[in-house]
This record gives structure tokens, C-alpha cells and sequence, in this order.
């Protein structure tokens, strides 16, 4: 065998043996995907959130959009604990700004209602419930009438 031959075969091995080894070079791993957000398990922080007022219902019976109402505003529930909330209830006559109702109240107990809704409630009595997007708010005035306000997010 000529000395021609073995090194021709020689480089040949080599080059196969580099070519394998560079396409056998680890490649870049892939980054980590995101984890995902946790799930809010918390209830105040569920139900938090600005609440526009659409409806008002009266004794059961009148029932007004809040433009036939000629009245305006919100409902906003702040997080306090993670089962507390704060509501601020800001609803006004839109013909001179006086108030319907304005009030706010600290420290309701926010707990899960039946139907994958929250009930809040002060001192063991119900106040409001909220169901997805949509917060019910009942009221009573000083002469007995009842008023179902509703408000979404």
C-alpha cells in the first residue's frame, strides 16, 4: 500500500469523524416557558373592581334602566383583606348631581354564594352579591321602599 493511499484514506476518516462530531454539537437549549399566573384564590381580590350602575328595581315592581332612571354612577369594591372589602356606592340624579345614594361602607365579609357567586355582607346581614361581571346591591330607604340596584364591571 502506497504512503499516497493511506493518507488519503487517513483524511478522508478524519473529515467523516469531524463532520459527525459538529452535528452532534449540542444545540442552544430551549428557554423555559413562562409558568403560569397563579389562580386568584383570594375572594376580595375577585370580586374587587369599579361597578357601573345599569338598573334599578323599586318594591319589586318598577323596573328603570338607569337613563330612564335619569341617574348615573358606580359602585367600587376595594380590596382590603383577602376576604374584606371596602364598597363605595356613588349614584347621582343626572338632571342636578344630587345623590341617590352615597355612601361608603368598610370591612364587608366577602364569602362564596351558591352558582360560583360572592356574597357581601356587614354584621351577618347580606348586602350585595355578585355573579361574573354583574354586582346587586339592595337597599332600603327610610320610608320602607326597597331598591335593587345593578352594576357591572
Amino acid at each position: 500500500m502506497n504512503a499516497f493511499s493511506f493518507v488519503s484514506k487517513s483524511f478522508f476518516v478524519l473529515l467523516v469523524l469531524l463532520a459527525s462530531l459538529s452535528s452532534c454539537q449540542k444545540s442552544e437549549k430551549d428557554p423555559e416557558p413562562e409558568p403560569e399566573p397563579e389562580p386568584v384564590t383570594d375572594l376580595a381580590t375577585k370580586v374587587a373592581g369599579k361597578y357601573v350602575f345599569r338598573k334599578i328595581v323599586v318594591n319589586g315592581k318598577l323596573e328603570y334602566t338607569a337613563e330612564e332612571a335619569g341617574m348615573q354612577g358606580s359602585i367600587t369594591l376595594t380590596r382590603k383583606a383577602t376576604s374584606k372589602v371596602s364598597m363605595a356606592v356613588k349614584i347621582q340624579h343626572t338632571d342636578d348631581n344630587s345623590d341617590f345614594l352615597n355612601q361608603v361602607v368598610d370591612n364587608l365579609a366577602v364569602t362564596e354564594g351558591s352558582g360560583g357567586g360572592y356574597i357581601l355582607s356587614a354584621n351577618g346581614n347580606q348586602l350585595a352579591t355578585t355573579a361574573g361581571k354583574t354586582l346587586t346591591l339592595t337597599v332600603t330607604d327610610g320610608e320602607g321602599n326597597r331598591y335593587v340596584l345593578t352594576n357591572t364591571k
